[in-house]
């Protein structure tokens, strides 16, 4: 292939040549999907994770009633996990109780019901909070495509 060939060879779009192959820049087309790929990434993953956090906690400030049961729940859980930490702690000991079986295997058992029960406070909170939530988003979208940018392949690169 010829030098003057290499023009032929280069990437169309819309009919037209974006580039001829002898001026192609490897760093460049590296750089440009690199930032296409952030740009991405942001756009799509990054802005509906923060924006659905933001959401979230409006939704705890405008429903504290919801906030306090969710709260009440998850420390109903972490005390029952104590508890277990407690029962394992007493397991050596061999301490008998009242009805023949240890004092550690009540102690867990009772921590686990606390647990359980607080894992529903928890999931019943949560659950009013993250339909309030979904239902009055805060951000609905990125900027960019609030504003209406181009992103990713859209723009030109040829510059």
């Amino acid at each position: 292939m010829q030098h003057g060939d290499a023009h032929a060879v280069g990437l169309e779009r819309g009919g037209r040549l974006e580039r001829p192959l002898d001026e192609f820049d490897p760093l460049d087309w590296v750089l440009g999907t690199a930032e296409e790929a952030a740009g991405w990434t942001w756009d799509n993953i990054g802005v509906p994770v923060v924006n659905g956090l933001a959401s979230f906690g409006q939704a705890m400030i405008d429903n504290p009633a919801a906030t306090g049961t969710m709260l009440l729940g998850l420390g109903m859980t972490a005390l029952g996990a104590a508890g277990e930490g407690v029962g394992i702690a007493l397991l050596p000991t061999g301490l008998v109780t009242f009805g023949g079986g240890t004092a550690a295997g009540g102690v867990m058992v009772g921590s686990a019901e606390l647990i359980a029960a607080g894992a529903a406070v928890t999931a019943a909170g949560g659950g009013i909070l993250f339909a309030e939530a979904v239902n009055d988003p805060q951000f609905p979208a990125s900027p960019r495509q609030r504003m209406g940018q181009a992103t990713g392949r859209d723009r030109d690169r040829t510059t």
